[in-house]
């Protein structure tokens, strides 16, 4: 009988003890425990970094170097730890997670320890690397400066410059291994948007198929997550203004219909691309900005005088009425018209002009023969299609 009474007892403590483990790793809570030294404040905060605004989840006072901290919270999201204005953590936790901080600040605040959750621990690896970077960055910066008045400078500069495009490029490869294997995490959006200085690693236009990797693999696993859905809202963005220009360059393309484009002028009143049906037309985007389109109005000149071509000037200036004035007396045979929003105009999106001078070339049945930013290759182009 005693030792049945012992057996339900035995089984009552282990009970007992499964439900203060569970209610200590509640996965609607993260716990923030902390042993620090070294540091005159006694209060610590903690701020949620959402995606348009940073909040102040909680605070607690730090108790001969100890606080604890619980925040309801079952999704993973960012947190500062803040001991003072510029003695700050940043990780990434979710409910279930028991984060544990330690460290003095006697020895620098990058120097703490942060443990409890794998996914931190990656996140701490991130920030480690990147310090690194700038440390290395900094030393040869600081080489750079010392060399300028010696005798090799070129050689330190061009042995600097390999060193740092070799720093660029390992760096961009140990973030794609996080994002390849985090896709499912926001750890890898963090990878994907990390830049050392002004440098980014990833491109959101050229490193497409990257951000497609991440989208795919947070919607499998945290779809719902507030950070997970501003990053749809930002990766769908992306799309369309990739689609969108895949679209007009498709449209741009040899033998295709030139987009319309409609003007009005004080003096030919309104004016449209498709005016020129019937008649060989040559557009030229041009901008006070480039020197390179200004030093073409010569050759733009001669070119449609001696070849009895039309020239339609589009100049990309904030200033309306300097601009015209410009190209009339530059090109008195042209219709000059202006777009003050320069490359954000109309014109220019429809036309996918990025650069000036940019020129195109429309035949008499209103279709493009051709478009660059070399004048010559204008040129040779119009020769070819008169033979």
């Amino acid at each position: 009988m005693k030792q049945t009474i012992k057996s339900h007892y035995s089984i009552f403590l282990i009970l007992i003890s499964i439900l203060i483990s569970c209610s200590r790793f509640s996965k609607d809570e993260i716990i923030i425990e902390g042993e620090v030294m070294g540091l005159s404040s006694n209060k610590v905060r903690v701020f949620e970094v959402l995606p348009n605004e940073i909040d102040l989840i909680d605070s607690a006072s730090i108790i001969n170097g100890k606080f604890k901290i619980k925040i309801k919270q079952a999704s993973v999201s960012f947190y500062i730890i803040q001991f003072s204005e510029n003695k700050k953590l940043d990780i990434i936790a979710k409910g279930g997670d028991n984060i544990m901080v330690k460290g003095s600040f006697l020895k620098g605040i990058d120097s703490f320890e942060v443990k409890g959750s794998a996914e931190n621990d990656v996140y701490t690896l991130m920030n480690s690397k990147l310090r690194k970077c700038y440390a290395v960055t900094n030393s040869l910066s600081k080489v750079l400066t010392n060399s300028m008045y010696e005798a090799d400078c070129d050689y330190i500069k061009n042995s600097i410059d390999s060193s740092y495009n070799s720093l660029i490029s390992n760096h961009r490869q140990f973030l794609e291994n996080i994002i390849k294997n985090h896709s499912n995490s926001l750890i890898s959006v963090m990878a994907f948007y990390e830049s050392l200085g002004n440098k980014k690693f990833f491109d959101n236009y050229q490193d497409f198929e990257w951000l497609k990797l991440i989208y795919k693999g947070l919607n499998s696993s945290l779809k719902g997550n507030i950070h997970v859905e501003a990053f749809n809202l930002k990766y769908e963005k992306i799309k369309s203004e990739i689609e969108t220009a895949q679209k007009t360059k498709a449209s741009l393309m040899q033998g295709m219909p030139a987009p319309i484009m409609t003007f009005f002028t004080e003096d030919k009143g309104v004016v449209s691309t498709s005016s020129f049906k019937g008649k060989n037309l040559l557009i030229f985007f041009w901008g006070f900005m480039s020197q390179a389109s200004i030093d073409q109005f010569s050759n733009v000149s001669k070119f449609t005088k001696n070849n009895k071509i039309e020239l339609l000037a589009v100049s990309l200036n904030p200033n309306s009425e300097d601009a015209i004035q410009f190209s009339r007396k530059k090109l008195p045979s042209a219709i000059s018209v202006n777009e003050d929003k320069m490359l954000e105009s109309q014109s220019a999106k429809i036309y996918d002009v990025k650069l000036v001078p940019c020129f195109f070339l429309i035949n008499s049945e209103g279709k493009i023969v051709t478009h660059s930013s070399n004048f010559d290759s204008i040129v040779m182009c119009y020769k070819e299609i008169q033979k």
